[in-house]
């Protein structure tokens, strides 16, 4: 769950110490969002994240929030196929979740390695605190 607190930067800051997998996060000036959005974003990462395989190279995340859209990318350039991250049970938890949100997330090769995407709207029903 994240940190109410400190808000949803810090919070993967955190949740990305406890990984095996060395990591790269940018998310620089992030305001906050509400706790639901703010939860799911933390709950998916950590679903993800908590089965990562090793490897020599770290993985970037990049969260952004910009016209009442909250974006995270993830990028890893050593696989390039979604089963050798997650479990059928564990990207469908991670769907249902953004779902949950009315966003959407989408995972696929590009640029040599294996991209995730996660859009959420944070206008609207999600801009409610």
């Amino acid at each position: 769950m994240c940190d109410k607190a400190s808000g949803l930067g810090p919070a993967l800051g955190s949740l990305l110490e406890t990984v095996r997998r060395r990591t790269t996060l940018k998310a620089a000036d992030l305001p906050r969002f509400p706790a639901r959005v703010e939860d799911g974003v933390h709950f998916c990462l950590a679903t993800l994240l908590r089965g990562w395989p090793d490897g020599r190279t770290r993985v970037l995340i990049s969260v952004s929030a910009r016209d009442g859209r909250l974006g995270v990318v993830l990028f890893d350039p050593e696989t390039t196929d979604i089963a050798h991250i997650a479990t059928a049970a564990g990207w469908e938890a991670v769907a249902g979740r953004i779902a949950a949100l009315k966003g959407t997330v989408a995972s696929g090769p590009n640029f040599g390695g294996l991209i995730i995407t996660i859009d959420i709207p944070v206008a609207g029903r999600n801009a409610a605190l």
